[in-house]
């Protein structure tokens, strides 16, 4: 017999499950056990939203919603807000709050930090994506001492969020009424940090170019040299998400240490129709400072399509 979907109605989901010999962390909680976890640990929250937005009737859009350090100062987002620069805080759970009216047209939100007090200059240089919702994505809580912390005087002061909007039917007098992130925040000591590194082609470095006619693959290498800029001499990978477009089949990272590949990972079966950021099974691994990075992905494509931001485009 046949196991399949009815028609393309389809979405991932994921399952958090910590390992204690790892991260000396609880099980893992379903939502009611998320939020009294969060009760437990964290002095409060905070929700970063959409202002009332109209969804333009065309396919793709854009949009940049931007939080200023005096908006995260009001909203809460610094425990000290006695000294608005040296003012810290932790994150140690989220979730995304998504409009139900929106559903059908978010592909994703990406959720900044931005050492500036405006986070609005999209030439910010420090500018860093910390979470990203894909439709699948719900809760997330992190184990004990283990969190993302921002302010500081050289910590995150200031946040944005881009929405890519996808509106394939062209569907006219759509708004998303407040679309954004709930920050679940903490004083807690955290001994290890959180942070989210990107490698591949994030910035579409090949915006424009062809990708190619039929079966074909394009792989791209992040040389040693980005690896050395880490502050420690090795760090933890504890989660791989990886993203295409419409064309795309498979994809791979490799993970390369003095010429010879270590460990590799992949997804391979790609569906667009369940989108998103599927994460391999994997247990938590070291990568050292020196190492490389490549990830090689698979496209089966028609005459024309090319490399871009459109959610047509790969």
């Amino acid at each position: 017999s046949n196991i399949k979907y009815h028609g393309n109605s389809v979405v991932r989901t994921s399952i958090q499950l910590f390992d204690s010999l790892e991260t000396d962390a609880s099980p893992g909680l379903d939502y009611d056990g998320f939020l009294n976890e969060m009760d437990r640990r964290s002095f409060g929250k905070v929700d970063l939203l959409l202002k009332p937005y109209k969804i333009p009737v065309v396919e793709t859009t854009y949009h940049d919603e931007c939080f200023s350090h005096d908006f995260a100062l009001n909203a809460g987002l610094f425990s000290d807000s006695s000294n608005q620069f040296t003012g810290t805080s932790t994150i140690i759970g989220y979730e995304f709050l998504i409009d139900p009216g929106s559903v059908k047209y978010l592909h994703h939100i990406i959720f900044y930090g931005h050492v500036p007090e405006d986070g609005c200059n999209i030439r910010d240089k420090s500018k860093a994506p910390i979470f990203v919702w894909t439709p699948g994505e719900e809760f997330t809580y992190f184990p004990q001492s283990v969190g993302v912390k921002f302010g500081g005087q050289n910590g995150f002061k200031s946040f944005s969020m881009t929405y890519h909007f996808d509106n394939k039917d062209l569907d006219s007098d759509k708004m998303d009424t407040g679309s954004g992130i709930r920050l679940f925040l903490s004083n807690e000591h955290i001994r290890k940090e959180l942070g989210m590194m990107q490698i591949g082609d994030p910035l579409v470095g090949l915006k424009g170019r062809e990708v190619g006619d039929g079966i074909t693959s394009h792989s791209f290498l992040c040389p040693s040299t980005c690896s050395q800029k880490f502050r420690r001499q090795k760090i933890t990978i504890v989660r791989q998400s990886f993203h295409m477009h419409a064309y795309g089949k498979r994809i791979v990272n490799e993970f390369i240490r003095n010429n010879t590949v270590v460990r590799e990972n992949s997804i391979d079966y790609w569906d667009f129709d369940q989108t998103g950021t599927p994460a391999p099974q994997q247990r938590p691994f070291k990568v050292l400072r020196g190492d490389e990075f490549r990830t090689t992905c698979y496209f089966d494509t028609k005459p024309g399509t090319i490399f871009g931001t459109a959610s047509s485009d790969e």
